[in-house]
């Protein structure tokens, strides 16, 4: 199988103080269900060619931030882009990673702050932060009104604790219908210390929610907020 190599694209936005929210395209590599073998100079070719579009789309200023995911099962990559799913999913189908059946490509919709993103350094010095997902709980479903709004503003709280403790650097909702219904990206870059300091949220103990974190690799200079360390 292809190696994914490190697809880390410099934002084309400037660092800013976040004042509002917008939506943007939160966008996963998977692994293909039936990913094939490829020769090892058709895979090199292959990755090339992938890492060059991810250029192209960066240097346009649609592609904002990407880079691999360490240990997340299908999960190779994430990409965030400032154009809506389908523009998106018709400008991946011409990537050569998911022309070739290596991977295939699943867009959320995402409310996360204006100006989140900023420039990263020349030449590319890659580094980590946690990436994490709040999932629907297992008692999702079950849990009655009055009691589902006490966690939520009881997690608001929490969450809201942490990102003043600079321990939560970005935190959006997703707006389509997915189990997925929250994604954040975290100081830390150790996943299971990011899953633990989640965990606790009220929501989480509550069964209202699920967390699952992991370590994301990215451009430095991509996250202002953590990388002005």
């Amino acid at each position: 199988m292809v190696a994914v190599l490190p697809f880390l694209i410099a934002a084309s936005l400037v660092a800013a103080t976040p004042v509002e929210d917008r939506e943007y395209t939160f966008m996963h590599f998977l692994v293909h269900p039936q990913r094939p073998q490829l020769p090892t100079d058709k895979a090199q070719k292959v990755q090339a060619e992938h890492l060059e579009n991810l250029g192209t789309l960066g240097r346009a200023g649609k592609l904002i931030a990407a880079g691999p995911m360490e240990n997340a099962g299908r999960i190779r990559g994430i990409c965030i882009l400032v154009v809506p799913p389908d523009e998106v999913r018709t400008l991946m189908a011409k990537d050569a990673t998911v022309r070739e059946n290596l991977l295939v490509v699943e867009t959320l919709r995402w409310k996360a702050p204006v100006g989140f993103t900023g420039k990263a350094k020349e030449p590319m010095e890659l580094t980590q932060a946690g990436l994490a997902y709040f999932n629907k709980g297992p008692r999702w479903e079950t849990l009655l009104p009055a009691a589902s709004e006490t966690l939520w503003k009881e997690h608001e709280a929490f969450c809201a604790s942490l990102a003043s403790e600079g321990k939560i650097l970005v935190r959006g909702p997703v707006l389509d219908e997915h189990h997925r219904r929250e994604i954040l990206i975290c100081r830390s870059d150790n996943a299971a210390e990011v899953e633990a300091l989640l965990a606790v949220s009220p929501a989480v103990k509550g069964g209202l929610l699920a967390v699952e974190a992991y370590r994301w690799w990215y451009g430095k200079g991509t996250l202002p907020a953590k990388d002005g360390d």
